[in-house]
């Protein structure tokens, strides 16, 4: 069952990781929202300053900047739902399989099942860093 919890630790690690990712990104949409705003008001208003292409090019940079983080985020939650679901699947097989092995009398199967599913898990982490 070692396998389970290390799969289980894994999840949880990459959901903090994602929570971060967000945290992070957040001062950086508030910004762009605020440029935003300042642009906005430049259109409206039709007033260009010398200084006013400095100011679109900050912009132009902050917006890919907030694109690109945000799909990096994507990735990871992507990854994530891959874990997930992965962890998901095994359980039920697992499920499945130490229920048909504790109907057996013999205690010596069920921890013999047991070390089974850890190489269950093994298997499938294996195959998924390959």
């Amino acid at each position: 069952m070692k396998a389970q919890l290390q799969s289980k630790a894994g999840i949880t690690q990459q959901i903090q990781k994602c929570k971060d990712m967000r945290r992070r990104l957040i001062p950086f949409q508030m910004r762009l929202e605020q440029m935003q705003l300042h642009e906005y008001h430049y259109t409206f208003h039709k007033y260009y300053a010398e200084s006013s292409s400095q100011f679109f090019y900050d912009l132009g940079i902050l917006k890919a900047k907030v694109l690109h983080e945000l799909r990096l985020i994507q990735n990871e939650e992507k990854v994530l739902f891959d874990m997930h679901h992965t962890h998901h699947c095994i359980k039920n097989l697992i499920k499945n399989i130490i229920a048909k092995i504790t109907a057996l009398p013999n205690p010596y199967t069920r921890i013999q099942a047991k070390d089974y599913v850890d190489d269950i898990y093994k298997m499938v982490g294996e195959s998924l860093r390959v």
